[in-house]
């Protein structure tokens, strides 16, 4: 804004439905930079660290979401991005029905299923 463009990249696109027009539209009118805290509170950001923290809660992070079923992890990945712009409700079941429906063929599903049931920690395999 305060360089006479319009925010590029989808800003415009995603905003929006990220933190509701409103809220949207003051960040983007106005031009101003936001702090860390106002970030969090609007839903930009997931988390808030200080400096020398960021690395080692990102690197918990990262480990937390490997140790998740690979496969599951990137069809939900997918169902998410397809979810923000898939208008229709019902379709977008069918499509995590559909999603569902594969991974319950894979060995990392019935590892899922076998460590439940036996009280201890899955050992997936992205198979």
């Amino acid at each position: 804004m305060k360089r006479g463009l319009v925010p590029d990249v989808g800003s415009t696109f995603l905003l929006p439905r990220l933190v509701g027009v409103g809220a949207a539209c003051n960040l983007i009118l106005t031009g101003d930079t936001i702090d860390a805290n106002t970030a969090f509170r609007l839903g930009i950001a997931e988390y808030l660290a200080k400096p020398e923290e960021v690395v080692s809660r990102a690197q918990e992070l990262a480990s937390r979401i490997a140790a998740n079923p690979p496969l599951a992890v990137a069809l939900c990945k997918k169902a998410i991005y397809q979810g923000v712009k898939e208008p229709d409700l019902a379709a977008h079941c069918d499509f995590e029905i559909y999603n569902n429906t594969v991974l319950c063929q894979t060995a990392d599903f019935r590892e899922g299923v076998s460590a439940f049931l036996e009280k201890r920690q899955p050992n997936f395999q992205g198979k």
